[in-house]
């Protein structure tokens, strides 16, 4: 019985310092002498039309923007339900871009240990925002990636798109 006394009398001293704190916050009241009180409007700073008007300048792309090595660096993780267990991939890289739309992808892969090495060719596009896709075309496959650039086109982050149910793979390219 103390001990719930002694609960009642924390939860009570609680609520009346929370009260007071928010009361403390509160704007000041309209009964004060017309002094004493400050209207919104002398409290917020005027923001000039130039300020007022502002946005940021955003960087606009092209796929011209993207030329060049990248280190490539990807995993991913499949459930197979048949087998009732994951398999794991990983997979390292050098994608060369050229500047026109076209790129070479050369790769290897760890999938569950087995050691595999694949070549692609391939075709991107990059939207001014910055957003992309690559199509991979190799021996008997193709698929694609979304992706993203930033750091100002040194690092492109993907995510593979293969409809296979149960698979995610992403990765990173980053500019040599």
């Amino acid at each position: 019985m103390k001990k719930l006394t002694a609960l009642i009398a924390m939860i009570m001293v609680v609520g009346v310092v929370g009260l007071s704190q928010a009361f403390a916050c509160m704007p000041p009241s309209n009964s004060l002498p017309a002094r004493a009180r400050t209207s919104v409007a002398e409290e917020t700073p005027k923001l000039e039309s130039s300020q007022a008007a502002y946005e940021p300048a955003f960087k606009s792309f092209d796929r011209r923007d993207l030329a060049g090595r990248y280190a490539s660096t990807a995993t991913a993780t499949f459930f197979d339900p048949t087998a009732n267990r994951t398999q794991y991939a990983t997979c390292i890289g050098i994608v060369t871009f050229d500047g026109r739309g076209h790129f070479i992808d050369r790769e290897v892969h760890s999938y569950d240990g087995v050691i595999v090495r694949d070549e692609f060719i391939g075709t991107y596009t990059l939207s001014s925002e910055g957003h992309g896709r690559m199509h991979f075309v190799g021996e008997n496959e193709t698929y694609d990636y979304e992706f993203v650039v930033s750091n100002d086109l040194k690092e492109i982050t993907y995510l593979v798109m293969l409809e296979v149910p149960g698979l995610v793979s992403n990765g990173t390219l980053k500019k040599q």
